[in-house]
C-alpha cells in the first residue's frame, strides 16, 4: 500500500571557510515536519590533514563522527557513490566560479539518522547544483529523495535544500581553531 508523499524544505545559514590550516563549516538549518513542527539542525565541521571532524545536532541529540576530508556538500547524508561534475561557469556576489552538480546515494546510517529512530527501511539519493568559488559553495539548490517502508506502508519523502551566501569575508584562522577544537571534543565525548 502506498500512503503518499511528503515534501520538506530546509532553510538556514552556514559559514564555510577554506584556508591553509584547514577548512571549516558551521551553521543552523530549520525544517518543518508535520505534525511535529519546526526542527533545528546545527552542524560544525573542520578538517585537519586528511580527516574531517563533524558534530551534527537535532532535537537535543548530537552525533559526532570523523570522516575522510573529501568535502561534499551534503556530508550529513553520508553520501556514497558520490559523483561531482563541473557543468559550466557561474557568478554569485560578483565572484566567478564553477557550476557543479553533485549526486550521491544516502548511506543506511544516514537514512536511520534522518528518520530519527522510526522503524523504517529504504533508500535515498540526492542531487545538488551549486556555484562553487575557490572550493566554497556560495549558492546551492539540492533535492534529497527518500523511498521507505514505514509500518508496512510505502512513503516517498522529498527534502529541498536551498542555501545562498549573502557575503564573503577573509578566512579566519582563529575561528578555524575554535571549530576544530569543538568538533574534536565532541568525538572524545562520544567515545
Amino acid at each position: 500500500m502506498y500512503i503518499g508523499d511528503m515534501s520538506l524544505r530546509l532553510v538556514g545559514w552556514s559559514v564555510e571557510g577554506v584556508g591553509p590550516l584547514g577548512n571549516y563549516s558551521f551553521g543552523k538549518f530549520v525544517f518543518n515536519i508535520p505534525p511535529r513542527g519546526p526542527v533545528e539542525v546545527s552542524h560544525k565541521a573542520a578538517t585537519e590533514g586528511r580527516l574531517m571532524y563533524v558534530v551534527t545536532c537535532a532535537g537535543g541529540e548530537c552525533q559526532a563522527e570523523t570522516a575522510a576530508a573529501n568535502y561534499t556538500l551534503f556530508h550529513f547524508l553520508h553520501g556514497v557513490n558520490i559523483t561531482r561534475a563541473v557543468k559550466g561557469t557561474c557568478t554569485h556576489l560578483g565572484y566567478a566560479g564553477s557550476a557543479v552538480e553533485e549526486r550521491g546515494m544516502i548511506s543506511p546510517e544516514a537514512f536511520a539518522y534522518i528518520l530519527g529512530g522510526l522503524p523504517a527501511n529504504g533508500s535515498g539519493v540526492y542531487v545538488a547544483e551549486m556555484c562553487e568559488v575557490g572550493g566554497v559553495p556560495l549558492a546551492v539548490v539540492g533535492d534529497v529523495y527518500l523511498n521507505m517502508t514505514l509500518y508496512g506502508q510505502a512513503l516517498t519523502m522529498k527534502l529541498r535544500v536551498e542555501s545562498s551566501a549573502v557575503s564573503v569575508a577573509p578566512y579566519n584562522s582563529t575561528l578555524y581553531q575554535r571549530i576544530l577544537a569543538e568538533a574534536k571534543a565532541a568525538q572524545k565525548a562520544k567515545a
